[in-house]
């Protein structure tokens, strides 16, 4: 499960890029509580298992604040206001 996870974190760039699985927080928010479980149940996991459940809480509070996910070496880009930038 954890090397799934790390492929998943950074894809090759002809596999997953840019695809909506690979931008889902939602769906990581329901794999790795499945991670956590299997790290769990293994006696020398239980550090990899609290890991997990450090990320799931960061995931989870980005995923409430709707944060995007975006490919590691791109830089997203906001939204141009629809009418013109704000005077101060």
């Amino acid at each position: 499960m954890g090397i799934i996870g790390v492929c998943w974190e950074y894809p090759l760039p002809l596999l997953i890029p840019n695809t909506a699985f690979h931008r889902s927080i939602a769906a990581r928010l329901v794999i790795y509580p499945i991670s956590v479980l299997c790290a769990a149940l293994l006696y020398q996991g239980t550090n990899a298992a609290i890991y997990y459940l450090v990320g799931i809480v960061v995931y989870f509070w980005a995923y409430t604040d709707g944060e995007i996910v975006c490919m590691p070496w791109k830089v997203p880009e906001r939204p141009k206001p629809a009418n013109g930038p704000a005077k101060v």
